[in-house]
């Protein structure tokens, strides 16, 4: 529903040097870089290696997941005999390394991991939904009485580990998500990848229409992407945004009440208060935040991950203002 904006590229090259340290640098480890990089090699034809793997772009993804299956080599099933130089065993251990990435306090990856990536991609709203904060918080260790951060965000697998696990350390394939849309989605499939969308207009488009009678508001859509319904109907968001009719009912009350006239003599009067000298009056309020005050919400594109139903009230203000 709305964008991961990647604001350094740096981050993905890190992503790829952590895991690449570990596999080289770690003692007792069942695979080294070197054989599960030929093994990457061996199920794409040569195609692919395992850094081109760990960095590929949402597309190159789908592309890497087609050449897999041309190949054939099957790694799904799981042999009757242990052997670790066996195909599925090598898939297996991709889940190994997310494993260690994502859990806290694992002493294999100190310096990065799961909490280090989604606070370095600064979303505070879960990209799926639009509707939860998935922002990390801060507790006290009960055994050490030290204080710790703890992730709130899960990390999600666009294409699912569980059919995918050589994609399982991918970066563009880990979706910090809120746990409804983890719970739902699960081993699913949806159309589009949030690091794949530029301009959320382009996906989905809300407004409202009345339930049973005009008295009655209700969230609704006027536009759809057919790849975005796929999201829409796996994440079960159209049931998801029932709970929010009261909102959309709230906010159009505001742009009536809150008129453009209204709206341009408050602007006025607030021009006149940041003229002031006295210090309690010295910060400037810009249009946008003013606006904001009155909407109640972010409504700006490049601040929809900021804050639940943004992109809900960016498509009702934009409208009907």
């Amino acid at each position: 529903m709305i964008g991961i904006k990647i604001s350094d590229k740096k981050i993905i090259e890190r992503h790829f040097e952590e895991i690449k340290n570990h596999l080289c640098n770690s003692k007792g480890l069942k695979y080294k870089y070197s054989v599960l990089d030929n093994w990457i090699l061996g199920i794409t034809d040569n195609t692919y290696n395992l850094e081109k793997v760990i960095k590929a772009k949402p597309k190159e993804l789908k592309s890497i997941i087609d050449k897999v299956e041309e190949v054939g080599i099957d790694f799904q099933t799981e042999p009757p005999t242990k052997d670790k130089n066996n195909d599925y065993e090598k898939a297996q251990y991709f889940l190994t390394l997310y494993k260690k990435f994502s859990t806290r306090g694992d002493n294999h990856f100190v310096r990065y991991n799961a909490l280090q990536l989604v606070n370095e991609l600064a979303i505070n709203v879960c990209p799926y939904c639009n509707r939860n904060l998935v922002n990390n918080t801060k507790l006290i260790d009960k055994s050490s009485n030290n204080p710790y951060v703890k992730r709130t965000a899960q990390l999600d697998h666009f294409y699912p580990e569980g059919k995918y696990p050589y994609l399982a350390m991918s970066f563009y394939n880990l979706i910090p998500v809120c746990g409804t849309c983890n719970v739902i989605k699960l081993e699913q499939t949806v159309g589009v990848n949030p690091y794949e969308i530029k301009n959320t207009d382009e996906q989905i488009i809300f407004d409202y229409s009345f339930n049973n009678s005009i008295s009655e508001y209700k969230v609704d859509t006027i536009y759809m992407s057919r790849d975005y319904e796929k999201n829409w109907t796996v994440l079960g968001l159209e049931e998801l945004y029932k709970i929010h009719n009261t909102y959309v009912e709230d906010l159009l009350h505001r742009l009536r009440l809150y008129n453009a006239l209204y709206r341009k003599d408050l602007t006025h009067y607030f021009n006149k208060w940041n003229e002031r000298t006295d210090n309690q009056y010295e910060s400037h309020i810009s249009k946008e935040d003013f606006e904001r005050v009155i909407f109640g919400n972010y409504f700006l594109e490049p601040d929809l991950n900021k804050f639940p139903l943004s992109k809900l009230t960016k498509d009702i203000v934009s409208r009907y203002r």
